[in-house]
């Protein structure tokens, strides 16, 4: 038995945004209990040149609803932007996993060979389904969900990699 398409994208950014945004309500807890300002956390960066909290979020939103769009052959999903305050974020997760709830195994499944165009700024990529799944929107999502994780942690909030890993 060979697992679908849908199977190996769709529940598993459903799983890893839920936990991001339980991850953001104990940063805001946090950040409340000391007195700071969300902007401080949402702006926080590992290193200068790498995205905020805010943009990690905003990235790992976009990548998961890329991927399920073009997988699912239809025009790119682009999500709002996330401000530097912990609502901004909770809603662009909220308002992606509603999005991603739509869609059902047989918009999906099947787009394994399917040819998929990604259109960047400065070039246009190929894939097929699966190479662009498993090569490309996962390990991406991941890396931003990963470092959204990293930049929790190191501001002080008290994270595990349960809190991580989310519910299964």
């Amino acid at each position: 038995m060979s697992i679908g398409m849908y199977r190996i994208s769709v529940p598993v950014f459903q799983q890893s945004l839920s936990a991001l945004a339980s991850s953001l309500e104990k940063a805001e807890t946090y950040g409340t209990d000391r007195r700071m300002e969300s902007p401080n956390i949402l702006r926080t960066r590992l290193y200068p040149n790498m995205y905020s909290l805010s943009q990690q979020v905003e990235a790992a939103v976009r990548q998961a609803l890329w991927a399920c769009s073009l997988l699912a052959d239809e025009e790119r999903r682009e999500p709002s932007p996330v401000a530097d305050q912990f609502d901004s974020a909770q809603s662009s997760i909220s308002t992606a996993l509603e999005i991603l709830g739509r869609y059902q195994p047989a918009q999906i499944d099947g787009s394994e060979d399917r040819t998929i165009q990604l259109a960047l700024p400065s070039r246009t990529m190929e894939f097929t389904g699966e190479r662009f799944l498993l090569g490309f929107a996962l390990p991406n999502f991941f890396f931003h969900v990963s470092v959204a994780h990293a930049i929790l942690r190191h501001c002080g909030v008290d994270l595990n990699k349960g809190d991580f890993l989310g519910a299964f």
